[in-house]
């Protein structure tokens, strides 16, 4: 009885200090991405084109970027990443950006794929950044 009674005042008291810390730091805003379009396949392959929605804090900066990977015929993979070319203002609202990404040295094609997105958010000053990432299947059309 005296083991169960230290257990549940060790957890009590982790509880609170938890609580304790949580109000003592301030919550980090954090952008979050919210879906990602169909590829459209560019130049016979050559590249894909898809679009991001994501959302984040007025006042927060971010830098956007894509990895796709594709198994295409004879077990190959073909891959390509992109990134927006500078970090832009986030709106408080839902925002979407295109992103054209070149294939590396095997072309894609029509079909499914892997796309991973990051979305990386900053305050203003730097001083608090967050990233978010979404792992999901497209089609490439």
């Amino acid at each position: 009885m005296l083991k169960l009674r230290s257990r549940l005042v060790l957890a009590a008291g982790c509880t609170a200090a938890i609580s304790l810390a949580s109000l003592a730091t301030p919550a980090l805003a954090a952008g979050s991405v919210l879906s990602v379009s169909q590829g459209t396949l560019l130049a016979k392959g050559a590249g894909v084109s898809t679009s991001v929605t994501f959302s984040c804090d007025v006042g927060q900066t971010y830098d956007l970027g894509v990895n796709l990977r594709q198994n295409v015929k004879g077990g190959r993979i073909a891959t390509g990443s992109a990134f927006s070319s500078s970090r832009e203002d986030c709106t408080g609202e839902a925002q979407t950006e295109s992103l054209v990404i070149p294939a590396d040295s095997v072309a894609f094609k029509k079909g499914s794929a892997v796309a991973q997105v990051f979305l990386g958010t900053c305050n203003p000053d730097f001083s608090s950044c967050q990233q978010d990432q979404l792992t999901t299947e497209i089609r490439i059309r």
